[in-house]
């Protein structure tokens, strides 16, 4: 069950700072819990906690002011999830769409995509036999819904069809939000740590049980 847990927030954060890396990846290990931030290359960052079988996720943009780490989560109400490049193919009642994730791979096989016509309901996309492309006839005032993205709090996430035959949409958010069912969105808001050589460190100082001393929570590196 821990390896389950672990592999799901592995899965997720994929990739800053250092010439020569794609990414420095740190984890906060208790008991069966974990929390992960992974500081990409891009000054983009990935957050994922989580416990048994539920995985909480956010991310947001990073920068470094000496040995400071500032982390600013994205604001959901006005960052674009779906990025979509349309183009007219002439002569043609076939609608083609291809998705992408956030390192531009091709995952179309891997989503459902349905085109919806209001009173009439929803038409699903077939795949090509090149694995790359999901085809439908156009049909009017249709939309092109992306079924995995409805369970998250926006509701923004349909392409009107329009006068357009072919779709290139990429999805600007970690895999595990658009592939794990269990995966939520976790408002962090924004937060600073402190860099060591091998860990980040809370800014903040917790009181400890006991006798113990106060103590930052440590975030340690890890090698991918």
């Amino acid at each position: 069950m821990i390896c389950k847990t672990f592999s799901i927030i592995l899965f997720f954060l994929s990739c800053k700072t250092v010439v020569g890396q794609s990414s420095e990846f740190y984890v906060n290990y208790q008991g069966l819990c974990s929390t992960s931030i992974r500081l990409n290359n891009d000054g983009t960052y990935n957050y994922g906690s989580g416990c048994e079988n539920s995985t909480n996720l956010s991310f947001g943009t990073w920068k470094q002011s000496k040995d400071t780490i500032k982390l600013k989560q994205f604001d959901t109400k006005d960052f674009k999830v779906l990025r979509i490049l349309p183009s007219i193919t002439e002569h043609s009642n076939r609608l083609s769409v291809k998705l992408f994730n956030q390192q531009g791979e091709n995952i179309t096989a891997k989503l459902r995509l349905v085109q919806y016509v209001q009173g009439k309901g929803e038409f699903t996309l077939s795949l090509d036999s090149l694995t790359q492309t999901k085809t439908d006839f156009i049909r009017d005032s249709g939309i092109i819904i992306i079924k995995a993205l409805e369970r998250l709090p926006k509701t923004d996430f349909g392409v009107v069809v329009g006068d357009y035959n072919n779709y290139e949409i990429t999805i600007n958010i970690p895999n595990d939000l658009v592939y794990k069912i269990g995966s939520n969105w976790i408002n962090t808001g924004d937060f600073e740590l402190l860099k060591r050589k091998n860990a980040l460190l809370s800014t903040t100082i917790y009181p400890a049980d006991g006798d113990a001393k106060p103590f930052r929570i440590e975030y340690k590196k890890q090698t991918d």
